[in-house]
């Protein structure tokens, strides 16, 4: 090949990259009403009475600000993935550090539950809940809290299965300490150690705690010793799905391909795993090291 041809597949092969890259930021706008989003905060910023742009989950409609999304727009339908094909329909669902609730409202809207109870520390966040409670009419099946990790629960709580987004980042860093994201950063694991010393009692005989974590920080052996002090069992631990298998999981079929793809790179990029821990009990399994994954 002269130096002729080479440019110009190399200059195909950027087009086409560049095409598709467009596409998928084209369909993630369309998905996520963002001109919409952009004028609702123009809106607000000018006093109008507060709007919140929103996300559809089957019928259900969820009110976010993308200043509380946390990373559960993006995890939400593989919580309902993993949730349906490793766990099955529960009665009632809890949904840990919520944020805008993404998660905890995928898997109701995906008749994974009947119930569903969120918390969170900001009442921004719980103010989006609220909002999203009252759009669909669901007074009757959700409750929103806002605690700073499990204080303010009340102890009738009582959950089949906790799911959660928590912050993913252990180590204290001076440079998180300057931006103080608590979105990202649980500074020496107060988020976590707090929840597992405490969620015992919210926990139903049986119930399961499915956990999302960044890879980038920690293996699933990080939380082991917290969660085994508080005689919880780490069961198993889950990967994300690979990319060649979008298309035969369900709850990707119904995006459009290039949101699906979207999604499915954001998480690969951010080397996401999952833990499913139970109580620490002779039902419990063993800790499955086929399961696991390790970074």
């Amino acid at each position: 090949m002269d130096i002729a041809g080479f440019f110009l597949t190399y200059e195909f092969i950027l087009i086409l990259l560049s095409s598709v890259v467009l596409l998928m930021l084209w369909t993630l706008a369309v998905e996520l009403n963002l001109v919409n989003a952009f004028f609702l905060i123009i809106k607000n910023k000018l006093g109008r009475p507060h709007q919140y742009p929103v996300v559809k989950y089957g019928n259900l409609e969820v009110s976010h600000t993308f200043n509380l999304n946390g990373g559960g727009l993006i995890l939400a339908y593989e919580f309902a993935h993993l949730v349906s094909t490793k766990i099955g329909r529960v009665g009632h669902v809890f949904e840990y550090c919520a944020g805008p609730g993404f998660i905890g409202f995928n898997l109701l809207a995906n008749n994974l539950c009947d119930r569903l109870t969120l918390s969170d520390v900001n009442p921004r966040a719980v103010e989006t809940i609220k909002e999203t409670i009252k759009r669909n009419h669901l007074e009757d099946r959700v409750t929103v809290y806002q605690s700073d990790c499990l204080d303010s629960i009340p102890e009738h709580e009582q959950w089949d299965l906790v799911v959660g987004n928590p912050p993913w980042d252990l180590i204290e860093r001076p440079w998180k300490n300057f931006f103080n994201d608590i979105r990202v950063y649980d500074k020496k694991g107060r988020v976590h150690r707090d929840f597992f010393e405490k969620v015992g009692k919210f926990l139903k005989p049986g119930g399961t705690i499915l956990f999302v974590e960044g890879g980038e920080y920690t293996t699933a052996d990080s939380f082991k010793p917290m969660i085994e002090a508080n005689h919880f069992k780490l069961t198993k631990t889950y990967p994300a799905p690979r990319l060649s298998e979008i298309l035969s999981i369900k709850e990707y079929q119904d995006l459009r391909w290039n949101f699906a793809l979207f999604l499915k790179l954001s998480l690969y990029l951010r080397q996401i795993y999952f833990i499913q821990i139970g109580k620490n009990c002779t039902q419990c399994p063993a800790f499955q090291p086929s399961d696991s994954i390790h970074h």
